[in-house]
């Protein structure tokens, strides 16, 4: 008897992709390391916030209006400033950034309701 994948009506799956891709992004980064996973695990988190989704945009962009290169690109740098004079416009920019991708997921929900 072949067995079946559990049906959830309530999901579309997308949670079993991310589960799925995460799962294979484990196993590939470990090889026959496998009680290492824990060291390994903040590498798989950074590949997966690196890479575009379907709104065409990673999250890091999302969050911090920038595609980091490498973890470094993350680290706060030290600034003597208090002020930062483009902020408003950086602000103004991942607000619009955040518009897109809310109407990008909303154009893709309203697909797969039909």
């Amino acid at each position: 008897m072949a067995s079946q994948k559990p049906s959830h009506p309530q999901t579309d799956g997308k949670t079993e992709a991310v589960n799925r891709l995460l799962g294979n992004l484990l196993r590939s980064f470990l090889g026959n390391n496998l009680m290492q996973w824990d060291l390994i695990l903040k590498h798989i988190e950074f590949s997966y916030n690196n890479s575009t989704n379907q709104a065409r945009k990673c999250p890091f962009e999302v969050v911090y209006g920038m595609h980091p290169l490498i973890p470094l690109d993350l680290t706060p740098s030290p600034s003597t400033q208090k002020y930062i004079a483009d902020a408003e416009q950086k602000t103004n920019e991942i607000k619009k950034l955040h518009e897109q991708v809310r109407e990008r997921f909303e154009k893709q929900n309203s697909r797969y309701k039909t």
